[in-house]
C-alpha cells in the first residue's frame, strides 16, 4: 500500500536538497578546495536568509541540517530510515501468539464455564467466562512462569492481553455479578417477579 504522507515528504525533502546542492567548484583565494562552503539559500532564484528558507519550506533546523549532511555524504538521492527492512527484535512472532492462543485454550478448558449458545455477533463461539476472581494478571504471571520453565520468551501483559482480545474474545473473565450458580440465579429471579 503506497503511504502518502511518506511520498509527499520524500518529494519535498527532494526538492529541499536539490535546492541546496552546492557546486563542486567552489575554491577559496588560494585556488584551492574550500574545506567548508557556505551554503546559499534561493527562493525562485532569489538569495535569501537560512531564517526566510525555514519559514518558506517549513523546516526546522535541526532538520535542515540533516538534510545538507545527507546532500554533502550521498548526494541528491531519497533519504532512507537505516532500519528500513529489518524486523525488529521485539516483534511477536506466530510461535509467540500460538504459545499464548493454546495457553488460555488450555486455561479456559481447565476452568472455564461455557454457556450453553453463542450470542449474536461472536462468530458462533459460545461465551467461556472464566470465575471473577481470576485476573488477567494472575494468568500471566502463570504464562510466564510456564515459559520460564519452557525456557522459551515470554511476552509481556500488554502483548498477551492483546492476543487474547483478538484471537479469542469468546474467553471472557465472569464479573462479579455473572458469577453465580443456577441456584442463586432462581432466587434472584423470584426476587424480581415479586
Amino acid at each position: 500500500m503506497l503511504d502518502v504522507q511518506a511520498l509527499e515528504t520524500q518529494v519535498k525533502e527532494l526538492s529541499i536538497m536539490a535546492l541546496l546542492k552546492v557546486p563542486d567548484t567552489e575554491r577559496n583565494s588560494k585556488g584551492e578546495k574550500r574545506q567548508r562552503i557556505r551554503p546559499t539559500f534561493r527562493v525562485n532564484g532569489m538569495v535569501v536568509c537560512r531564517q526566510t528558507f525555514l519559514l518558506l519550506y517549513c523546516l526546522s533546523v535541526d532538520k535542515l541540517k540533516a538534510l545538507q549532511k545527507h546532500v554533502r555524504e550521498k548526494g541528491v538521492v531519497p533519504r532512507v530510515h537505516g532500519n528500513t527492512g529489518r524486523k525488529p527484535a521485539h516483534a511477536i512472532s506466530y510461535d509467540d501468539v500460538l504459545r499464548i492462543v493454546r495457553f488460555i485454550q488450555n486455561t479456559s478448558n481447565e476452568r472455564g464455564i461455557t454457556q450453553p449458545a453463542a450470542p449474536r455477533g461472536i462468530d458462533n463461539f459460545p461465551l467461556v467466562y472464566l470465575s471473577a476472581e481470576t485476573t488477567k494478571l494472575a494468568l500471566h504471571e502463570e504464562y510466564s512462569t510456564t515459559c520460564t520453565n519452557q525456557q522459551v520468551r515470554a511476552l509481556r501483559l500488554t502483548a498477551f492481553k492483546d492476543v487474547w482480545r483478538t484471537c479469542l474474545p469468546h474467553v471472557c473473565i465472569a464479573s462479579s455479578r455473572d458469577d453465580v450458580c443456577a441456584t442463586c440465579r432462581k432466587c434472584a429471579m423470584a426476587l424480581w417477579m415479586q
